[in-house]
């Protein structure tokens, strides 16, 4: 008898433990009860908001075209900071260069990566018309490109598959 009781006492303060979980759980998952102001404020904004999504696709159409329609020079800086573990901090920038010419339809990107005032690495890029190319002269003295024609019987030369499961990108 005194087992059976302390078994059923055992059954139903699991039984109310697992309800307590599950209740918490469905109103965590499913509500906004027990989130934070920071956890709603990211939840909602990256919610695919329809009017941001609409002026950031309107914004981008209006400098695709200008891109299309004009020659333009666009510089860019971007700060790196890398830290492993206890290591003092390094940083880096790197500084990009763009050149578009709309009456020869090229594009010319410089990057340099620098550490203070020293060049570690230049790469340049070039697009013109359907040829894409790159030079890094650190590792090779020559532009190395490629021309975006007969790219599918060049990969089936070289037995490379498509693969249908990538995203779709602009």
């Amino acid at each position: 008898m005194k087992n059976k009781k302390i078994f059923i006492i055992t059954l139903i303060i699991i039984a109310i433990l697992i309800l307590a979980v599950a209740t918490v759980s469905i109103l965590y998952f499913n509500t906004d009860i027990l989130k934070t102001n920071e956890q709603l404020f990211t939840k909602y904004l990256f919610q695919g908001n329809d009017t941001i999504k609409a002026v950031i696709d309107e914004v981008y159409e209006d400098q695709e075209q200008f891109k299309k329609d004009n020659s333009y020079l666009a510089e860019g800086n971007l700060k790196v900071t890398m830290q492993n573990g206890n290591d003092p901090k390094e940083e880096f920038n790197i500084t990009t260069n763009t050149k578009h010419d709309i009456a020869t339809n090229r594009t010319l990107t410089e990057a340099i990566v620098k550490d203070g005032e020293t060049d570690l690495a230049k790469f340049s890029y070039l697009n013109s018309e359907d040829v894409y190319a790159i030079l890094c002269e650190n590792v090779y003295q020559n532009y190395v490109g490629i021309r975006n024609k007969d790219l599918k019987q060049l990969a089936e030369k070289f037995r490379i598959r498509r693969n249908n499961n990538r995203k779709n990108s602009r």
